[in-house]
């Protein structure tokens, strides 16, 4: 797993996104990729930020995931105000701008991808997330070799 600290950005310009972080897979590819989703709540479709002290603790396992070599990427969500839906219906396009109606408990407010052995290791990961309070829904991502040839 190679780090990529992104505060200085390509060829040492700022990305103006201080402390973000991207990681990139250098090890066993074979391993199958899982997204787990952070869905979103009512304060995190408010724009509330989490305490530092949940920063803190989300940055320590952030790096409990790249020291055993499993996080792909991850990333927080902003609030579904900033956000825009594109529908698609008998080949027209339909733009709706957020914040998007339903229970907030139906967004996606952040995400890891991460290689597991298999859906039973992912959920163990999804289990040692720092929240006091949430839902995170574990997926397999399909891989190339799922497809026809």
């Amino acid at each position: 797993m190679q780090r990529i600290d992104e505060e200085a950005g390509p060829a040492g310009r700022s990305s103006g996104r201080t402390g973000h972080v991207q990681y990139l897979a250098t090890g066993d590819d074979a391993m199958p990729r899982f997204m787990m989703i952070v869905k979103a709540s009512e304060e995190s479709e408010a724009g509330v930020l989490p305490t530092r002290e949940a920063l803190v603790e989300m940055g320590k396992y952030n790096d409990e995931l790249t020291k055993a070599g499993v996080m792909l990427a991850g990333e927080g969500l902003r609030d579904s105000s900033k956000g825009a839906r594109v529908s698609f219906t008998g080949g027209r396009t339909v733009v709706t701008d957020g914040p998007f109606p339903g229970p907030a408990e139906q967004l996606v407010a952040g995400f890891w991808v991460i290689r597991a052995e298999d859906r039973d290791e992912a959920v163990e990961w999804a289990r040692k997330v720092p929240f006091e309070d949430g839902e995170i829904e574990v997926r397999q991502i399909f891989e190339e070799s799922d497809f026809p040839a």
